[in-house]
């Protein structure tokens, strides 16, 4: 552009340092002149309304993140690898409870026999058996064997679980325990002892009178003093079974060896003797106790019913009387025996050429001509006895 009425351009010369027009340049020899600053083209104008714009944007972000903020939006993420380690002292349950508080909440709910206290903050598999989780079993433990002097230490640094030291008395005895806790989910990991079963399952028993029904192969125990039974008056534990749990790596010694009780045996003889001395006495060739003979003898003689005689001799009859049943450990709930001695049999019979005399059958590995075994399943309710040869 031109710069009109100015004396120090010739008329149409545009000013240096503007950009010339098409086809024009400087003067040779002139040099260019140089302007003191602002002078030449106006300044520009403050821009006013862009900054009021911007400040009122700032005030309305941090108006949003004020309120976003006090909604919580901005809490730390629980997403696992999306933080660092967690903070051992707070568990995530919901609770506000942390690690050490809840092993001091589970010690204290053992020496107060409260199991469902204790067992609300561990991390129980829905699989595990809980038949000695109870408040009967123990506080049955609490009576012989009393958990005191509880003290619960610092918990370890780092991510979960945590590791808590804790230590307490049981009965005279100094413990000192090592408990996991998932802070992720605020339970104590696996506190238990476990005791396995597996050459007993097929027995119902008794821990601390609480019944462990049979199929259970492993029972989880608390700290305390235990005493295992069969469930049945007629089957026992070789010795009896008393042992101690101090800790959860604790090694009691129980042998559960199952062995028929006094009062099995004089059960079994109660119901047993007198039906095998009805059967001996019997001169019917079936005389009951799932002894009958065959009327036809190995030789082709015939037998004739209602003339046989059975004969035990007094040592045999002795052994009848005083017979003790073993353990069918094939069916650990069955008692039986055999062992009532042996008898003789004869009969009137007719040969196969048609004679008729007394006969003694020979063929004694035959049924009928010795006992079958006498069987009583002690968890059935009638104690009905089965007569089976085997």
């Amino acid at each position: 552009m031109s710069v009109p009425n100015d004396p120090r351009y010739p008329q149409g010369q545009q000013p240096y340092g503007s950009p010339p027009q098409q086809g024009y340049y400087p003067p040779s020899g002139h040099q260019p002149l140089v302007y003191p600053p602002g002078y030449g083209a106006p300044p520009p104008k403050p821009k006013r309304t862009a900054l009021i714009v911007g400040i009122g944007a700032l005030a309305l972000t941090l108006t949003v993140v004020a309120v976003l903020a006090a909604l919580g939006v901005f809490r730390p993420s629980e997403t696992p690898g999306a933080s660092g380690p967690e903070s051992p002292s707070a568990s995530k349950s919901g609770s506000g409870t942390g690690p050490k508080e809840l092993v001091e909440t589970y010690l204290q709910a053992l020496a107060a026999g409260d199991a469902e206290k204790a067992k609300s903050v561990v991390d129980i598999a829905t699989s595990a058996d809980v038949s000695a989780l109870t408040n009967g079993v123990l506080q049955e433990s609490q009576k012989s064997m009393k958990l005191s002097d509880i003290t619960v230490g610092d918990v370890s640094r780092g991510g979960s679980p945590v590791t808590v030291e804790a230590s307490y008395k049981l009965g005279e005895h100094e413990v000192k325990e090592t408990y996991l806790v998932d802070t992720k989910i605020g339970k104590l990991k696996d506190p238990f002892y476990k005791l396995y079963l597996f050459s007993t399952s097929d027995v119902d028993k008794k821990i601390n009178g609480a019944t462990v029904p049979a199929g259970v192969t492993q029972l989880l125990l608390f700290p305390g003093s235990y005493e295992i039974t069969t469930a049945s008056d007629y089957l026992q534990f070789k010795g009896g079974v008393k042992f101690i749990v101090k800790h959860t790596s604790d090694a009691p010694e129980v042998n559960l060896q199952l062995e028929i009780s006094q009062k099995g045996i004089d059960m079994f003889r109660e119901k047993v003797v007198p039906a095998a001395r009805a059967c001996v006495d019997s001169k019917n060739l079936d005389p009951g106790c799932g002894m009958a003979v065959e009327a036809k003898t190995k030789d082709g003689s015939t037998l004739t019913d209602g003339t046989v005689v059975r004969t035990l001799s007094d040592a045999s009859r002795k052994q009848l009387e005083e017979v003790v049943p073993r353990i069918d450990y094939a069916a650990p709930t069955v008692i039986e025996s055999r062992d009532f001695g042996y008898f003789t049999l004869k009969a009137d019979c007719t040969t196969s050429g048609g004679a008729t005399g007394k006969c003694t059958p020979t063929d004694f590995d035959a049924k009928g001509l010795s006992w079958p075994y006498a069987r009583i399943d002690v968890t059935d309710p009638e104690l009905n006895v089965k007569w089976e040869y085997k």
